[in-house]
């Protein structure tokens, strides 16, 4: 008999956490709830005693945040899925490579999604010659914007543009506006393709066209964006690196 998958539910409202533990009893054979706490310490000290396959984590507790508390523990060997009221922790959230960030009143489609997705990464770190480690960095990012939190894979995101409070962010797709400021932004995309060319943009050097020598580049969607003279000799570094992984 297959071994069951464990579950542990973090929510400091009793209802939602039935809710929960509901949904996956009556869905998945597979999955087994092994513990439910309703709040961060307890919580905390459970998953110190035994790690979890899928932890489902409120964000909005009392006294510190889920967040804070993901902070406290030394090994994260399990698969986050965040829920919570509050669209505004997205970004904080993908720092820890959740599996999925669900908006309360939780949808039970939008739940399959993202425990399907969890079941699929165990399942893959657990096959032969399975990778353990986190990537370096995100895959997927979560966009907040006016219509929830849109999930956008970082390959396909062309520029971050800084439109006051806000940011446009321009995908291969679609152009989407988050109330986060790009300064948010830059500090969660650690990777090496994405460049700070002016205070106001960030742009993905691999889908840069052009280099135009009156200070600026070109990017598919033919918009023009200024290269900072104080980054530029930096910039040109970059520029040539990542063209040579196109």
């Amino acid at each position: 008999m297959e071994e069951k998958l464990k579950c542990i539910i973090v929510d400091d409202e009793s209802n939602a956490v039935e809710l929960l533990a509901s949904y996956l009893t009556d869905l998945y054979d597979n999955i087994e709830v092994a513990g439910k706490y309703y709040s961060w310490k307890d919580a905390l000290n459970g998953l110190r005693l035994r790690q979890p396959d899928i932890l489902l984590l409120d964000i909005s507790l009392p006294g510190k945040s889920g967040i804070d508390m993901l902070r406290l523990l030394s090994d994260i060997d399990f698969e986050v899925i965040f829920i919570t009221a509050h669209a505004e922790y997205a970004l904080d959230a993908f720092r820890f490579f959740a599996t999925g960030y669900l908006l309360k009143p939780v949808d039970e489609k939008e739940l399959v999604a993202v425990v399907d997705k969890a079941i699929e990464r165990i399942l893959s770190k657990r096959k032969p010659g399975g990778s353990h480690a986190l990537p370096d960095h995100p895959q997927k990012l979560g966009i907040p914007n006016s219509r929830g939190i849109d999930y956008v894979n970082l390959a396909d995101i062309l520029y971050f543009e800084s439109q006051n409070k806000y940011t446009k962010v321009v995908t291969l797709s679609a152009t989407l506006l988050s109330p986060y400021n790009i300064g948010s932004f830059k500090k969660l995309i650690a990777s090496d393709l994405f460049y700070p060319v002016h205070q106001s943009w960030l742009v993905n050097m691999i889908h840069v066209v052009r280099f135009d020598s009156n200070g600026y580049i070109v990017m598919p969607d033919k918009k023009e964006i200024p290269v900072a003279r104080s980054v530029k000799k930096d910039f040109l570094r970059h520029f040539i690196t990542a063209s040579k992984l196109k």
